[in-house]
């Protein structure tokens, strides 16, 4: 979310730690997208989580079910934005990290 103000001091040693650094922050968005999911299901079921999408929520949808799936669809476009391959995003170093194991150069 802040990758814009974080800065980089050091450049990753080889190509797969950089991915796996890259990777992981997009991973536990997914992770928490999916247990966010899971925990409507648990408590409504899986055509209430439908119903209860944003935009799209009943008035007999419980609270948690409320919050659970905007969580989740909160999570899902923060992954979808992180994912963008522009650096510093995640998406623009998991592409750097590819392009470096490749083709050899940083």
């Amino acid at each position: 979310m802040f990758g814009g103000v974080a800065r980089m001091t050091k450049d990753s040693d080889s190509p797969r730690t950089e991915f796996e650094v890259a990777v992981a922050g997009p991973l536990v968005t997914l992770v928490l997208a999916i247990a966010f999911v899971a925990a409507g299901v648990i408590s409504a079921g899986w055509s209430q989580v439908w119903n209860a999408m944003p935009y799209q929520t009943p008035a007999h949808t419980t609270a948690f079910l409320a919050v659970t799936t905007w969580l989740a669809s909160i999570n899902v476009l923060i992954l979808g934005f992180n994912l963008i391959p522009a650096f510093p995003l995640d998406g623009g170093r998991i592409a750097r990290a590819i392009a470096w194991k490749a083709t050899g150069d940083r």
